[in-house]
Order: C-alpha cells, then structure tokens, then sequence
C-alpha cells in the first residue's frame, strides 16, 4: 500500500442543538414528501440528523430521549462511529448536497454538553460514508465507505491534527458499511457485498493492514448491513467476548427506517441470529446508526427534504414553454 500525503480539516466549528421540535407539523411535511418521491422521485432527499441521548447499553437506549444537533448550513451529519482510542468523540458523514457526495467530519463532545464539528478531515474525489476506526500498532486507522471507487479503501488519522493520509485499497471490491474488530487474537470485518444480490460478508485477517480474506458467514436474519460498531456481550467466565450485539439497519419501511440488535457469534462457525429491533421516535421515519460514548449514545435520525435544485430546474420558464410546446392540441367540439 501507498503512502499518501497528510491532509488536515478544517478548524473545529461549535454545534448548536435544536430547541424546539413540531412533531405534528414534522409528520404533515414527511407525509406530504413521501407522496411527492412517489410521483417525483428526483424531487425528494432523505435528510439526517445526528441525536444524543443519555449513555446506556444498546438494548436501554431511549428514542423518545434524544435532543438533536443542527446540521451545518446546506449540509447533513449522518453515520456516527466512535472515536476508538477517545472518550466522546466520533467520526461522521458529511453529506454536501452541493456536490452530492459524503466527507467524513470529526466530532467531539465537551464537558459542558456542547458539540463541535472539524469539517472534512478525509475527502476524496468520491462518496466517503460510514467511518469505521479502529487501533492498530498504535495508531489510528478509519476504513469509511467508499463503493463509488470500487474497492475498500484504509487512511491513517491523526485526531489531534485533524489529519489524515490515504494508505490505499485493502480490498479490491467495495465492502459497504463495515465494521472492524478484534475476537481470540484475529481480526474481522462484517459488511455488506452488492454482487450479485446485498447479503452479508465477513472477512479475517491477523494484520488488519495487510490481506484480508473472506470466510462464510450464515446469515438467519433479514438484515445484511451493519448500522454501528459491535458492542461485546462478555462471556460468563470473564475471558472475554463469546458474542457481540450487532447494530443492523432495518428497511421496513424504507432505506434505514430502524434499527436492529442481532447477536453475532463466531464459533463454532460465524452466526448472525435477529435480536430487538429499535424504531425511531415519532415523527422521524427513519433511525439507522448506533454509536455507544462515555457521556452520550449517539444515533442518527431520518426526516424527507425537498431538493431545491431540482424544484428550481422544473418551474425554470423555458423548460415550461417547451412542454406547452409539445402538448397537443385539445379536440375539436361536436359539431364544430
């Protein structure tokens, strides 16, 4: 693998968090889009948000406790992953509707309660999302989302520095929403393959920096993509994890609409078993990203936004003029 050159993000910028919310108006609106992407699908976006809630364990969390942050202006915060190695700080997408394509930001928690934001400390030419991270021989290493380049890409991070530099694909198609792990000395990844259906992969290495190869997994769940890094559930001698909680998205009603707490076991054989599924709290349509912190569980949270280029691009007079243009003359009255 390459050795990329160091690139730093922008200057940490506070969150503010929402005061008030209007959930009958907020369920109005939704309903309304959802409607509209029926008939217009290039007209409506999902929209994230990115939600704190007290700590607890997974199956404890809370929906109807969460206090939201504001997004920054033109942009949404989506796929919280914990910071391995820090205490409430976490990595999260980026989405910039302007280019249509996710960075990867870098956010953190201050004693007081506040949040603040370090803008794009991994950008690249396309897609980045679910950011992965995770310690090795004594430094930071974030896998995020990359399908768009076909394959699975590896950076090294700084967070002190907010800088970050390219190592280069560990494998050579795109594993989507993957998490990365250490279980009896070896490591794993469990992620989501889209060829030649979606359904479930696991890959295992000794050395999460070199090859990875990929082993059988059984799926007894509908679900194939992870929505947060595993959670151990300790084994009754104390020797360590005999299985993990397994964050799942959920697409009940749609693209990550909930969220479900499988059990992932990996002797003797890998094993993935549903567990209780988690649902947004009213009106949000959509939850599907669990992260666990020291001070806060963090989560994201789905509303429908109008894309506002593409409304713009509809009612622009000359396309108008074209489709008067074309429509056909109406019939003649009888007897005319």
């Amino acid at each position: 693998m390459g050795e990329g050159t160091w690139e730093a993000g922008g200057p940490w910028r506070p969150l503010a968090r929402v005061r008030r919310n209007h959930p009958r108006w907020r369920a109005f609106v939704d309903g309304r889009l959802e409607q509209l992407r029926r008939r217009s699908p290039g007209l409506v976006d999902d929209s994230w948000w990115i939600a704190t809630g007290p700590p607890s364990e997974p199956e404890g969390l809370d929906p109807a406790g969460l206090s939201r942050l504001r997004n920054p202006r033109n942009d949404f915060l989506a796929d919280p992953v914990a910071l391995v190695g820090a205490d409430d700080e976490y990595l999260v997408e980026q989405y910039r509707f302007a280019t249509r394509r996710g960075v990867i930001s870098h956010l953190r928690f201050t004693p007081d309660g506040g949040a603040e934001l370090r803008e794009g400390v991994i950008d690249a030419p396309f897609h980045l999302s679910f950011p992965t991270t995770f310690r090795h021989d004594g430094r930071t290493w974030i896998v995020p989302e990359a399908h768009e380049s076909g394959a699975t890409h590896l950076w090294e991070y700084r967070p002190d520095e907010g800088a970050s530099r390219h190592v280069g694909p560990i494998i050579d198609v795109p594993v989507r929403d993957a998490v990365i792990f250490e279980h009896g000395g070896r490591w794993y990844l469990l992620g989501t393959g889209a060829l030649p259906a979606w359904h479930l992969v696991l890959y295992v290495t000794d050395d999460p920096l070199t090859t990875w190869e990929q082993i059988p997994i059984e799926n007894r769940t509908s679900y194939v993509r992870p929505g947060g890094s595993l959670v151990p559930r300790p084994a009754g001698d104390g020797t360590g994890p005999d299985a993990w909680i397994a964050p799942m998205q959920g697409s009940s009603r749609g693209y990550g609409s909930e969220l479900a707490l499988c059990e992932l076991r990996l002797a003797p054989e890998p094993l993935l078993v549903d567990g209780p599924v988690v649902e947004p709290p009213p009106p949000f349509i959509g939850l599907h990203t669990l992260a666990m912190g020291r001070s806060q569980t963090v989560v994201d949270l789905k509303h429908l936004r109008l894309r506002p280029d593409r409304l713009v691009y509809r009612v622009r007079p000359e396309r108008l003029l074209r489709k008067l243009r074309r429509r056909p003359p109406a019939p003649a009255a009888p007897g005319s």
